[in-house]
């Protein structure tokens, strides 16, 4: 504590905060008198002794857990060798150097291109000889490169040819990636490298931190950079002002440039250094990325090359809709004033506090704890300080002892601190709160459980790993005794708290079910209140996402079609975790959506889509596309529903990407079936409005990729011509050639439509496409010209106007005989 820290402003500073002036006296003498309190008595020798031996055991079983980690490595390696001559072939192909047989390149059911036809039209229209920019498109379609690679890098990233991972040593755990270039105009290097050193031993000093093998350095390598090709620099230039003369001058500077290639340039850790936390998380960083390019990238690069490494689904936010309910979360301490913390800060109110806990007199205990808990709450530094001030300890060991408002205000504490941060929710899971706040959960009163419920499902929020912890304390099922107590607060925390533990992994969301919460839940579905429905919608999704298994549990438990009754709710969030629950349901199997789709859930939810706007669409539009993805029939019905007409009216209407790059998703999956799929959803006339997203250069990435797969599966079906004809005039030549090909199949053996196309300008139009002969949109025109008498091509041919006009000039009229 600060020599200038004055108890009684802190006092008074905390009295403000509580909004208790009458605390502000008793505080003022209480942190005068314990300002020197001790710390709580350590435990018994002969107990502490125990748990020195428990530990020791914990020691043993790490070095055997290291000896795994070790064996596993080995079986890396071995495998390796057999890998090699497969993965030199991929690269052969790649580069052009082989090229693969006919039965080497038979491949069915292929997802992109869809019939034998495409695939052949693919393959005579490029002259490009292996398979152009193989590395960089797969790199660019994982998540993990998308902040990674500049647009400046993209062509020196062109001339990659391939990743290796090598392994050095036959029995270490060193790696090295390797990155094959061909010969380029940036650097002369065929290979750059980066190695990592890596370390699978339980340490003496840290023994408990032992979670496998982890990395102990890295090192780049040089590139050779050719005069004014350095990626990683970029010139800027400043005005600078002369000191004597006054008179400005610009100033060239080289400085660092954001850059893929900096990756082989990473920071040391081992230098001293002020930014070392900083430099820590790089190289943590810089590790992620290795690991997920030897593990993932390099075995499967092909499925990332053509995008199948992710289905469709995986490309939204699937816990988009699941709206966390926090409104009583800042129901103390965000009103507290700045000037206030500074107050507090100055005076060391954390250590003034701390012995307030143990006081004798309970209300200085319960003000002092609810203080702490307002402080945590207001901000990460208070929280942090907290835990730092060695508090929680204190705090969770007298928390058994205590009266029942102790045990809310402590458990408050608990909850501030942990909703910060992962690190701080650990921290606090590390002081044995888990177990605490279990007995509180026992308790009889039922704003002790509530506080208790609040603090578990804030530590369980962050990840599987404190979610985990939360289940080991035994919290599960008490949480699920709570959700039938007669308190609607406790309901409510309780069922958010379940939300929060399944939302993580399919075995935590299994533990759930476990102890019955399906059928508690699922009770409260038509509950009056509208903060219990969202609650138990929300945890009812995050079972049914995991697996088919969780979602067929939560449908047995006859939720439809109460759940469909739900989209018309008063309340936002219940009418939109209800979508979500719903499109948690449909995404499994086709039996799942017929099921919802008996139930009337598809007017349902074209309803809702139709009342509804913004990301609040998104779980509708989604449930949509899955139910039309998983047959014709089911595809069908959402057509009948009028549901493509509504995906077309938000197509036109929305304008938040995620969700209009949903909308293209879904209309793909309808149209992709049949003909008459296709004709359906080309009729709403989407097809204009597919390729203006796919086009415009303010679309994100992701809706530019939905639009041109949408517009792909469609066009690949679609026989229905005056849909078509749009595209012949605005089409870029990759979308073009499919346009074109449609006409080719459908004007020969439709008489009628033949006439159409030359009275609504289309054979014109074809006639003034450039194509490469031989190519197979030059195939296409050949018999789309075939479908016509020769002088009607002729006279619809560019410049033959012009041809005819000079004819006319040429011509000398025969003089007329008398």
């Amino acid at each position: 504590m600060s020599e200038e820290a004055d108890p009684a402003a802190a006092a008074a500073a905390v009295g403000q905060i509580l909004g208790n002036p009458e605390a502000v006296s008793a505080l003022s003498q209480k942190i005068a008198q314990c300002i020197n309190a001790s710390q709580l008595a350590p435990l018994p020798p002969d107990v502490r002794r125990r748990v020195h031996a428990l530990k020791n055991l914990q020691v043993d079983f790490l070095k055997v857990e290291s000896e795994f980690y070790k064996e596993v490595q080995l079986l890396e390696v071995k495998y390796m060798k057999q890998y090699k001559p497969i993965m030199d072939k991929r690269k052969k192909i790649v580069t052009g150097e082989y090229e693969p047989t006919d039965e080497e390149c038979q491949w069915s059911d292929d997802a992109e291109d869809g019939d034998d036809e495409k695939a052949k039209e693919e393959g005579s229209s490029s002259p490009a000889t292996g398979v152009p920019e193989f590395w960089l498109v797969a790199m660019k379609n994982a998540d993990i490169f998308s902040d990674w690679i500049k647009e400046h890098d993209e062509p020196a990233l062109q001339r990659l040819t391939e990743i290796t991972v090598v392994y050095p040593s036959s029995t270490g755990m060193d790696f090295i990636l390797e990155f094959h270039f061909s010969e380029n105009e940036w650097f002369t290097n065929r290979v750059l490298t980066k190695t990592y050193k890596m370390a699978c031993e339980v340490e003496e000093e840290e023994p408990f931190s032992f979670e496998g093998a982890s990395i102990t350095s890295c090192k780049g390598c040089s590139i050779d950079w050719k005069k004014g090709k350095n990626l990683t620099v970029k010139t800027v230039k400043k005005k600078q002002k002369h000191k004597g003369a006054g008179q400005a001058r610009t100033v060239t500077k080289t400085v660092p440039n954001e850059s893929f290639f900096s990756f082989f340039s990473p920071p040391k850790l081992e230098e001293e250094r002020e930014d070392e936390e900083e430099v820590s998380q790089l190289l943590s960083d810089d590790y992620a990325r290795a690991e997920f390019i030897r593990d993932r990238l390099v075995p499967k690069a092909v499925l990332f090359f053509t995008g199948e490494i992710m289905e469709d689904e995986d490309d939204f936010d699937m816990e988009e809709g699941l709206e966390e309910e926090d409104d009583e979360e800042d129901e103390a301490g965000d009103d507290i004033k700045d000037q206030n913390v500074d107050t507090l800060q100055t005076a060391g109110v954390m250590q003034l506090l701390r012995p307030l806990l143990l006081d004798v007199v309970p209300t200085i205990q319960q003000t002092a704890a609810l203080a702490l808990g307002r402080l945590a709450n207001h901000n990460g530094d208070l929280a942090e300080a907290i835990v730092t001030g060695d508090i929680l300890p204190q705090l969770v060991n007298s928390l058994a002892e205590q009266n029942r408002f102790y045990k809310k205000a402590a458990a408050f504490v608990l909850r501030a601190v942990a909703r910060h941060s992962p690190e701080l929710a650990q921290a606090v899971v590390d002081s044995g709160a888990l177990d605490a706040l279990a007995v509180c959960l026992e308790e009889f009163d039922p704003g002790v459980k509530e506080a208790a419920a609040w603090a578990v499902g804030y530590i369980a929020r962050h990840n599987a790993e404190l979610s985990q912890a939360v289940v080991d304390s035994g919290c599960v099922p008490l949480l699920v005794l709570a959700v039938q107590e007669p308190e609607m607060d406790l309901k409510r925390i309780s069922a958010s708290a379940l939300s929060d533990i399944s939302k993580h992994s399919p075995e935590l969301a299994q533990t759930v079910v476990d102890t019955g919460a399906i059928a508690h839940l699922t009770k409260h579905i038509s509950s009056s209140d509208h903060k219990l429905k969202r609650q138990v919608l929300s945890a009812l999704s995050q079972i049914s996402k995991h697996s088919l298994e969780l979602a067929e549990m939560v449908v047995e438990a006859d939720i439809f079609p109460a759940v469909l009754v739900e989209l018309k709710d008063s309340d936002d969030y219940v009418r939109k975790n209800a979508a979500t629950l719903t499109r948690e349901v449909v995404r499994h199997t086709p039996e799942l959506a017929q099921l919802v789709v008996n139930s009337g859930g598809l007017s349902a939810v074209v309803e809702y889509i139709g009342d509804s706007s913004g990301s609040a669409t998104l779980p509708a539009i989604m449930t949509l596309g899955y139910v039309g993805a998983h047959s014709e029939a089911l595809g069908m019905a959402v057509i009948a529903s009028k549901g493509v007409v509504q995906l077309a009216i938000s197509l036109e209407e929305e304008t938040e990407d995620h969700v209009l790059a949903a909308a293209c998703w879904a209309l793909g999956q309808i149209g992709r079936h049949t003909a008459e799929h296709a004709k359906a959803v080309a009729g709403t006339n989407v097809l204009p409005r597919l390729l203006e997203l796919h086009l415009a250069s303010t679309s994100s990435e992701d809706l530019q990729l939905k639009s041109k797969r949408a517009l792909k599966n469609i066009l690949s079906h679609c026989t229905h011509l005056p849909a078509l004809e749009p595209l012949l005039h605005s089409a870029p030549p990759n979308i073009l050639k499919h346009v074109v090909g449609q006409f080719s199949k459908v004007l020969p053996h439709d008489p009628k439509a033949r006439r159409l196309f030359v009275t609504s300008g289309g054979l014109k139009k074809v006639q003034e496409i450039s194509s490469q002969p031989g190519s197979v949109l030059a195939e296409h025109i050949r018999v789309i010209n075939s479908c016509y008498p020769e002088e009607i091509v002729r006279y619809y041919s560019p410049g033959y106007s012009d041809s005819l006009l000079a004819r006319v000039e040429q011509y000398k009229p025969h003089p007329l005989t008398q």
